[in-house]
C-alpha cells in the first residue's frame, strides 16, 4: 500500500498531470496541511520515489518564457497501485483516518458499483470492529481497571461510530447521483 503522501500526490496527478511546484500550490489552496502535514520537500521526494518506481512518468515542457519544469502523469502501474491502495483504506479501520480521507477524496477513479461495494465492505468491518470493542468494554467493566482506560476504548468506539456515518453519507451520495 502506498504511503499517505504517496497516495495523496498520486490522487493529484491522476485527475491531471502536474508539476511538483503545482502540487504544493494546490495543497496550500486546498488546505490539506490542516488535517495531514505534509511539507513541500515531502512532495518533492515522494515524487522522486514515485518515478523511481515508475509510478509516475517525468517530462519537461516549455510555456512561452517560463522555465522548463518537469510535469508527472500517472502511469498504468501506478494507476493500479493507487487503486490497490484505495481499497486497502476502505477494507482495513486506522484510528489515525487521514489515510481513509486521503482514499476517499480519490475514490472516483473506481466505477460507481464497486464504490458502492467498497463502501459496504467498509460497513462491514467497522461493524465489526464496534461489536469488538463493546465486547471489551462490557468484559473491562468487571475489571479493576481504571475508569480513564475504559473511557478510552469507548472513544475507540465513538470513533468507529463517526467512521460508520461517514461512509454511509458517502453511500447515499454515490447512489444518488444516479
Amino acid at each position: 500500500m502506498l504511503s499517505k503522501p504517496g497516495m495523496l500526490l498520486f490522487g493529484m496527478i491522476n485527475e491531471s498531470s502536474k508539476g511538483a511546484y503545482e502540487i504544493t500550490k494546490m495543497l496550500e489552496m486546498m488546505q490539506v496541511r490542516w488535517w495531514f502535514n505534509i511539507s513541500d520537500s515531502t512532495v518533492y521526494s515522494t515524487i522522486k520515489v514515485l518515478e523511481k518506481k515508475r509510478y509516475i512518468t517525468g517530462s519537461t515542457e516549455k510555456n512561452g518564457n517560463m522555465p522548463e519544469r518537469t510535469v508527472y502523469t500517472i502511469s498504468s502501474k501506478g494507476k493500479e497501485i493507487l487503486e490497490t491502495s484505495i481499497h486497502g483504506a476502505f477494507l482495513n479501520m486506522d484510528y489515525d483516518t487521514t489515510t481513509f480521507s486521503i482514499a476517499a477524496s480519490y475514490l472516483s477513479i473506481l466505477p460507481k458499483n464497486e464504490i458502492i461495494e467498497l463502501l459496504n465492505k467498509r460497513l462491514q468491518v467497522l461493524d465489526e470492529y464496534k461489536r469488538g470493542i463493546q465486547e471489551n468494554i462490557s468484559q473491562l467493566r468487571q475489571s479493576n481497571l481504571s475508569p480513564l482506560i475504559i473511557d478510552n476504548i469507548e472513544r475507540m468506539k465513538d470513533i468507529v461510530e463517526t467512521e460508520t456515518v461517514s461512509a454511509n453519507r458517502m453511500l447515499v451520495s454515490i447512489k444518488e447521483g444516479d
